[in-house]
């Protein structure tokens, strides 16, 4: 494996994958292309109300979670790479993750009920139904999980 894309936005979620794609990186002597997405206006809030994408709210600036992402995986002598894009946060991963011709896809994920999901939508799961590689998920307290189209198998680590 030579390239990870990290898609990052501070949250505790994301943090997960963090830590996960700096050891698998490492490991493998992968590079890690840590995406950023900052919804367009008009994006960011979901019809039923609230906010669709929470880590607009995370923005400093353009890509602030993101420097910190990167600085620690130079930090553990990982290569890596920011990238600040607008956008629907999944078609922008997966259309970076092609671009870049990423073997894997490494995101956080809140595990909720199956009810809440279908009313508000999951972006780690639109970019498992988009994506032409592997996506890894990180779980807070569940560790990592591997979702293939439609199933999903549990990977320690």
């Amino acid at each position: 494996m030579k390239k990870i894309v990290l898609a990052y936005d501070g949250s505790n979620e994301a943090e997960e994958a963090l830590k996960w794609t700096g050891r698998e990186a490492k490991a493998r002597n992968a590079s890690v292309i840590v995406v950023t997405v900052h919804p367009l206006p008009g994006e960011d809030l979901h019809p039923l109300g609230g906010y669709k994408w929470e880590f607009a709210h995370h923005l400093e600036s353009a890509g602030g979670p993101g420097r910190r992402a990167v600085k620690y995986l130079e930090e553990l002598g990982v290569r890596a790479e920011l990238a600040v894009r607008e956008g629907f946060a999944a078609e922008v991963v997966c259309e970076l993750a092609r671009e870049q011709e990423a073997e894997l896809i490494v995101l956080g994920h809140r595990d909720r009920l199956p009810i809440v999901e279908w009313l508000q939508g999951s972006t780690a799961h639109a970019v498992e139904r988009r994506a032409l590689c592997p996506v890894m998920m990180a779980i807070p307290g569940k560790g990592i999980t591997h979702w293939t189209r439609g199933a999903h198998t549990p990977v320690k680590g």
